[in-house]
C-alpha cells in the first residue's frame, strides 16, 4: 500500500513524494549516508576517549567518559536500525472478546499475516536500555567520588591530588 502526500509549493509544482511502502522505505539509508552517520559517532567516541586521556581535571574526565559512553550507544543503535520494521507489539484481541475466541483469533492470524509482516527484535533495544541506566548510575557514583575528594583536596586536578598523595 502506497499513500501519496504531495506538498505544493505556491506556484502549484510537487515538491515531494512520501510513501509508505516498506520496500519503498527499506533502502532508506543510503551507503554514503550511513557512512556519515558512522563517522560522527567514531568522532564522538574519540573525542571522548582523548578527553578522558588528555584532560586533568576530574569533572572533565567524568564529562569525557559520558560523551565516550553516548558514542558507543549511538553505534549499537546505528548497528541494530533497520528501517521498515514494525514495533514487536502484536495485539490481536480486543477486550470485549473471550479468551477461547481469542486464542483461535492469534493462531489463524499467525498463520496468515504474521509470515510477512518484518518485526524488530526487541533485544537490542533492551541492551540499550540497560546500558543507559548503568551508565548514569556509574556516573552518578563517580561525580559523588569527586564530591568527596573535593573535600579533601581544594583542588580537582589530578596531578595535584596525586602529588599529595605520593609520599
Amino acid at each position: 500500500m502506497s499513500v501519496d502526500c504531495r506538498l505544493t509549493s505556491l506556484l502549484g509544482k510537487p515538491k515531494f513524494r512520501l510513501s509508505t511502502d516498506i520496500s519503498v522505505r527499506a533502502n532508506y539509508f543510503s551507503p554514503f549516508y550511513r557512512f556519515m552517520l558512522e563517522a560522527s559517532v567514531l568522532i564522538t567516541v574519540m573525542c571522548g576517549f582523548f578527553g578522558i586521556i588528555f584532560k586533568k581535571n576530574l569533572v572533565m574526565k567524568i564529562v569525557s567518559m559520558d560523551v565516550m559512553s553516548t558514542g558507543v550507544i549511538a553505534y549499537y543503535v546505528l548497528i541494530a536500525s533497520h528501517h521498515g520494521q514494525l514495533t514487536p507489539i502484536v495485539s490481536y484481541v480486543k477486550s470485549s472478546v473471550d479468551s477461547s475466541v481469542a486464542s483461535d483469533v492469534i493462531s489463524s492470524a499467525s498463520d496468515a499475516s504474521m509470515s510477512s509482516l518484518s518485526y524488530a527484535d526487541p533485544v537490542p533495544q533492551a541492551v540499550i536500555l540497560t546500558a543507559i541506566v548503568i551508565g548514569f548510575s556509574i556516573q552518578a557514583l563517580m561525580l559523588v567520588g569527586v564530591m568527596k575528594l573535593s573535600r579533601d583536596h581544594p583542588t580537582l586536578d589530578c596531578r595535584e591530588i596525586e602529588l599529595r598523595q605520593t609520599p
